[in-house]
């Protein structure tokens, strides 16, 4: 069965923060206004993926319900449509 990327389930996004003096040197944490300090971790992914607004089966097929269909008379297979049938 192809991949159905339709729907994601969301996730956390997390980045590295240090404080660091004017000169952009690391500085001691405890040196640092604590309102001023940018967010480490975010959600993401929290809207459904539209997988058939950003496909379209290499021209080979259509899409339908998140999912490729292959014109049987192009010869090919693939979550995409992109395998050349034997």
């Amino acid at each position: 069965m192809p991949p159905r990327l339709s729907a994601l389930a969301g996730g956390t996004q997390t980045r590295y923060v240090v404080c660091t003096d004017t000169a952009g040197v690391s500085a001691d944490e405890q040196l640092c206004v604590a309102s001023a300090r940018p967010a480490d971790t975010q959600r993401c992914a929290l809207q459904p993926c539209d997988f058939c607004s950003a496909n379209d089966c290499f021209g080979k097929g259509t899409c339908s319900d998140g999912a490729c269909v292959c014109d049987p008379s192009m010869n090919v297979t693939g979550s995409l449509c992109q395998v050349r049938a034997s």
